[in-house]
């Protein structure tokens, strides 16, 4: 009887843990009498990445830098300047005009307008290209007004040739920029991945947790079976009192174990919720997992195993490709660091066309027609003694770069590590899988072999309790060994790397927001 429980019982777990075709959650009674809610592992994570809230808050930082982006871009924008002013003044004239009028007060008022726009491009070189109208009437004692209108298009180039020349020293910073907004990408795909790690742990501890359970209330039937019929058999003085207690004891202890392993299936479940959906925890609403350990796969090769998996965690480590975006960047700061200690040559160029006349239209016609045309140069040069400040810039750059390739160096090695440390965790699981079953099907047979032995009187209550414990053990041992085999194959793919895509998880569409600022 107690072979044909155990065997139901056996076959009755795969059946509560099968999540049904087509479907991504179902509503069934879960073994604490409560209706919950099933979940498959790949539901779980889609779940994760719509409501993780450390996911969420690991979404924007990508996002803010790619408006820095923008910011670095605007000294290469074109800018529109104008500007106008009027003046009135009364002004003593000396003048010699026979002796007559020593001097005269002479009103004028005047109107300018200035306008234009100016730009600068990657290369170094700034452009001004501005227009310029003003007139301006003076009025002298018995003479008519007078009238001046003056016209202005003028173009001044700017163009360095040592210090500040180049498009790679003046995108320097835009450069930063954009390794800087790739870096935090890939910020965001390493926090990603650990939390979709942390919902891959986080299911399969639930599914130990309930499968522990099990254990245990599997064991606490046998427990009261034994209970009662040493207790019949008391009545019937084939055995003594010491029998009855010790039945009675094992009871108690595995009631007290069931309540242990409720009270952890509640709290792992618990901590699958805040990771898949926060707001579950706000409700009374229970999950439970669909899936069940699968069989192990084909046994690795150790040396050819981790050789694959470490050219796979250079080639797609978020954390490696960053520090090469690091390296890259502080190659960029360096290198306008070693601008700065050259000195500053600039040459400007102008060419301006004046029209002048007695009205606007006068004054445009000479502007274009018969109007003054005016060129220039200038050569700016200036050498700052001892460049204090830029050689410590350039070696600071220097040593920084020096120190980022050494933690790259140690990075690698951290990864070989991790890597070595993965494959050898499969290895070692499936190492227990073989054991922990071989262990599971020898305490059946021993308890097997305890239950007859009791029924011919030959063994004590004790002695079947004790074996049977070692039996609940070596079940949940096994189950134990499976499930971090599963644990140790997903974390393989953390270490390359590779878990995202491995999950089919495109990063680009994943990294736009889920919430907006008021929360859920």
């Amino acid at each position: 009887m107690i072979l044909m429980l155990k065997l139901a019982l056996f076959l009755l777990v795969p059946a509560l843990l099968q999540d049904k075709p087509g479907k991504a959650a179902a509503v069934e009674q879960d073994p604490i009498g409560i209706k919950g809610m099933k979940i498959s592992l790949k539901r779980a994570v889609l779940m994760a990445m719509d409501n993780n809230l450390d996911i969420e808050v690991a979404r924007f930082q990508p996002l803010i830098d790619g408006e820095n982006i923008r910011i670095n871009e605007s000294p290469f924008d074109y800018s529109f300047y104008g500007q106008a002013s009027t003046q009135d003044s009364t002004a003593r004239q000396f003048t010699d005009f026979l002796g007559i009028f020593p001097s005269v007060e002479v009103d004028s008022n005047g109107n300018t307008l200035v306008m234009g726009a100016r730009k600068t491009i990657p290369y170094g070189a700034q452009f001004d290209l501005s227009y310029s109208l003003s007139d301006s009437t003076s009025k002298y004692p018995g003479i008519s007004d007078i009238d001046r209108w003056n016209q202005s298009l003028g173009l001044n180039v700017l163009v360095p040739l040592l210090k500040g020349a180049g498009r790679e020293y003046n995108e320097t910073s835009l450069v930063i920029a954009w390794n800087t907004r790739e870096s935090s990408r890939f910020t965001f795909e390493k926090s990603l991945t650990e939390s979709l790690f942390a919902v891959h742990q986080a299911y399969w501890a639930l599914v130990f947790a309930i499968e522990d359970r099990r254990v245990k209330e599997r064991s606490l039937t046998v427990a009261e079976k034994l209970r009662d019929e040493t207790a019949r058999k008391l009545e019937h003085g084939v055995v003594i009192k010491l029998d009855l207690t010790q039945a009675e004891a094992g009871v108690a202890i595995r009631e007290e174990d069931i309540l242990t392993a409720q009270a952890t299936v509640l709290n792992t479940m618990d901590h699958l919720k805040r990771l898949v959906d926060p707001s579950l925890l706000r409700g009374d609403e229970l999950i439970w997992p669909s899936d069940t350990p699968k069989e192990a796969e084909k046994s690795l090769d150790e040396k050819k195993a981790v050789q694959e998996a470490f050219l796979l965690a250079l080639k797609h480590r978020p954390d490696y490709l960053q520090m090469d975006l690091q390296i890259d960047s502080q190659s960029v700061s360096m290198n306008k660091a070693d601008r700065d200690l050259l000195p500053t040559l600039n040459v400007t160029g102008s060419a301006s066309l004046q029209g002048f006349g007695s009205g606007f239209s006068d004054s445009r016609s000479d502007l274009f027609d018969t109007g003054t045309r005016v060129f220039g140069m200038t050569l700016d040069f200036e050498y700052i003694l001892g460049q204090s400040s830029a050689r410590g810039t350039y070696n600071a750059a220097q040593l920084a770069r020096r120190q980022l390739r050494v933690s790259r160096r140690n990075l690698e090695d951290l990864i070989l590590v991790e890597v070595r440390e993965a494959v050898r965790s499969i290895l070692t699981n499936e190492k227990r899988i073989e054991a922990t079953k071989k262990a599971r099907v020898l305490a059946e047979e021993q308890f097997q072999a305890e239950l007859n032995r009791k029924k011919r009187q030959v063994s004590t209550t004790f002695r079947v309790l004790d074996v049977q414990e070692d039996l609940a053990k070596a079940q949940a041992n096994e189950m134990k060994a499976r499930i971090d085999y599963q644990v140790s194959m997903v974390n393989l793919k953390r270490v390359t790397g590779t878990l995202l895509a491995g999950m089919n998880v495109k990063l680009r569409e994943t990294l736009a927001p889920r919430t907006n600022e008021r929360g859920r």
